[in-house]
């Protein structure tokens, strides 16, 4: 098979700029220790970060990036590196998560400083505007502005992947799935775990608060509305309430722009408006499923105590990527059988049956086997994200047997076939005691 030399070139020069360092301390332990999986996982490893740094190579652009052509009607921006596109969505306008253009920083706010500053270690410059310079694109991504995204800079996410182990019925086949395998509404319908941007506030003194408890809490409610807010019914009065309030959200944004929201900013401010609705509900009859939440996310984090991730770092792929202004991301893994029993099974106060049910910007749910095709079919870096998760499986869990083994191997195959992973001699994996 021939590998595109260029970009052969290319990754060997530069290394991916992410924070791997859990779970390559894993392999080197599990390497120590004789673990028979360890290759297929240092594969799989090494394979998504260079499949990752090559598809930043060629990036997408949001659907919601768009400009006016002569006749006045949106088309969408292409990405020009030598002349690229100014774009800044305009609700960022007022927005109160968004930072404002002319004083973007509040004192004692710091460039590179706290919450500010890159999960990956980057130290990242300033352009003569006074705004951070994307470090992960040397030679830029095409759009400047910040384009969507709240914050000039990094733009701080969660991510929170869900797995699950189940037995396949029509060939008795053991399986590893991620629930968290959800597609996004209003976009490109491909296939991302839950997560979202984690939440500040701001102190007396200007100052970020950013603290690990707040980590979890953002994955809390990111699992929360992405997954379970549509098993959270509102009765007819709460419906009208929420449809005031996103009219009146609406009316706001409009103002602040001096113009007329599009249609899709519109949608989203309604259904902003449904979750935040079915959030106070759950927080006014069941007061202790949040906490119960939260408290589950830290006790059962699959990693250990002292806060380190399976991956923390930039989302290179997102389309939302801009000169000015980037998404950076923190992953953990749960176990969806431990979720349930814990907390979805014993809360709701005889008020609610917590069942996943998709919500916000998920289009729907779905368990889906992790292997290549999932990994193929994945939103921006969570490509990445599956192979990393595949590759933490291997390293900690006994009961990874022929069957998910197997399964993992597609995923390095699919690495071969791309060009990612240069090819080798596989040995064959027996199946299941039984299975055809």
């Amino acid at each position: 098979m021939e590998i595109n030399s260029d970009f052969s070139a290319f990754a060997a020069q530069r290394a991916h700029p992410g924070d791997f360092k859990y779970v390559e301390k894993l392999l080197a332990q599990e390497i120590a220790e004789g673990n028979p999986h360890a290759m297929l996982a240092a594969r799989l490893i090494e394979g998504a970060k260079i499949m990752d740094m090559r598809k930043a190579e060629n990036l997408e652009v949001g659907f919601r990036y768009t400009q006016p052509d002569e006749s006045g009607k949106e088309i969408p921006l292409v990405r020009d590196k030598k002349n690229p596109a100014f774009y800044e969505d305009i609700k960022m306008a007022g927005a109160s998560w968004a930072d404002v253009t002319d004083t973007v920083l509040q004192n004692p706010q710091i460039w590179n400083r706290d919450a500010r500053a890159s999960l990956s270690g980057i130290i990242y410059g300033l352009g003569k505007d006074g705004l951070p310079i994307n470090p992960f694109f040397a030679n830029g991504t095409g759009i400047t502005g910040r384009g969507t995204l709240g914050l000039y800079g990094p733009n701080r996410a969660v991510d929170l992947a869900i797995r699950s182990t189940s037995i396949d019925p029509a060939t008795g086949k053991q399986v590893r799935s991620l629930v968290t395998a959800i597609t996004r509404a209003h976009d490109n319908h491909q296939f991302a775990v839950a997560g979202g941007f984690e939440k500040y506030t701001i102190n007396r003194d200007g100052s970020i608060n950013s603290s690990p408890k707040q980590v979890y809490e953002a994955m809390a409610m990111e699992l929360f509305e992405e997954m379970i807010s549509n098993s959270v019914p509102l009765n007819e009065d709460e419906l009208e309430e929420a449809k005031q309030r996103a009219i009146l959200e609406i009316i706001q944004c409009e103002a602040g722009i001096d113009g007329e929201l599009d249609a899709h900013a519109a949608d989203e401010l309604r259904v902003q408006a449904l979750v935040e609705r079915k959030v106070e509900k759950v927080k006014q009859h069941d007061p202790e499923f949040f906490p119960r939440l939260i408290q589950f996310l830290m006790k059962n984090d699959l990693q250990d105590a002292e806060q380190e991730y399976l991956y923390q770092g930039p989302c290179q792929c997102d389309n939302r990527t801009t000169d000015k202004a980037w998404i950076e991301t923190r992953l953990k893994v749960i176990e969806a059988e431990d979720l349930q029993r814990e907390v979805l099974d014993v809360s709701g106060n005889g008020v609610f049956k917590y069942e996943w049910a998709a919500g916000d910007d998920a289009s729907s749910i779905q368990e889906i086997p992790l292997d290549a095709k999932l990994v193929k079919g994945a939103f921006a870096s969570h490509g990445m994200i599956f192979s990393i998760i595949a590759a933490y499986d291997l390293l900690t869990n006994a009961d990874t047997g022929p069957d998910i083994v197997a399964q993992y191997q597609t995923i390095e195959r699919y690495f071969e076939e791309e060009g990612f992973l240069l090819p080798l001699v596989h040995s064959k994996v027996e199946p299941s005691p039984g299975v055809p």
